[in-house]
């Protein structure tokens, strides 16, 4: 997952909270397979930051049912014996 482009999409009309987001494309930094509230998370570095609240943010940390992945990163090559 680290390294893997995402697209945030958020979660539907009626419950979004960070509409400023949507469309925004970035990559992981930091995957979590279970958070404290039991789902998968991701902190993402986005290519251009999003203006939120009068400010630019270049990373987020969002739970991964808000994005669609654009493209995985390769896995790493074997370590060798």
């Amino acid at each position: 997952m680290l390294g893997a482009i995402l697209k945030y999409v958020g979660l539907g009309s009626e419950r979004e909270r960070y509409p400023q987001f949507i469309g925004a494309i970035g990559y992981v930094t930091h995957y979590t397979q279970r958070a404290i509230d039991g789902t998968e998370h991701v902190a993402v570095t986005w290519f251009k930051p999003v203006k939120y609240r009068q400010t630019s943010v270049r990373g987020s940390h969002f739970s991964l049912d808000r994005f669609v992945v654009l493209s995985q990163a390769p896995d790493p090559p074997p370590t060798p014996p």
